[in-house]
């Protein structure tokens, strides 16, 4: 009871309690999913293993044991930047979002984690695209797809404008209803 209190009343007054709050964890999310740590070969390659198999397979790196099963902040950042960074937060988050989204491997890595970790059905070839659809990142997504060459392929099919309207983002779905290839 009184943990379903305390969660109406921060629901309720998190603006007034903490205005900053949404934009300071997304940026937080951001900038740890943009680490080179998670950009390299090395955690690519044990990402791709670690989530085919069974058992936690951690690898060493020089001194360091680097498990991505176990990187609760890297599974925090991957699931819920976006949450975070949805709304008022979305145009203040822009820049260290579309940082994220030119970093290849990086965000490669994001989804991977997003993936493994998401109780969801999501199809192959899920992209940084199909990501702001779920998450409903409008003006991320106009942006993103206005300045990147690569995002032109990934911006077709009805799965992104199903994770939009699943999510009841209605400005995204308009975005993708308008747009030449849906």
């Amino acid at each position: 009871m009184v943990d379903y209190t305390t969660q109406l009343y921060f629901e309720r007054k998190r603006s007034e309690v903490f205005p900053g709050a949404q934009i300071g964890i997304a940026r937080a999310c951001l900038r740890y999913l943009s680490l080179n740590r998670f950009g390299n070969d090395v955690w690519m390659q044990h990402l791709y293993h670690s989530h085919s198999m069974t058992h936690s397979g951690a690898i060493h790196k020089g001194q360091e044991m680097v498990d991505p099963n176990s990187d609760h902040c890297l599974r925090y950042a991957a699931c819920y930047w976006g949450y975070h960074a949805n709304s008022k937060a979305e145009e203040a988050c822009q820049e260290a979002a579309l940082c994220l989204l030119q970093k290849v491997a990086n965000i490669t890595s994001a989804i991977s984690v997003f993936h493994h970790h998401t109780p969801r059905w999501i199809p192959e070839g899920f992209s940084e695209v199909h990501l702001l659809a779920f998450f409903g990142l409008e003006i991320t997504m106009h942006n993103y797809l206005e300045s990147s060459t690569e995002a032109e392929g990934k911006s077709k099919g009805e799965c992104m404008l199903l994770y939009a309207a699943e999510n009841w983002h209605e400005g995204i779905v308009k975005l993708l209803l308008a747009g030449p290839d849906v």
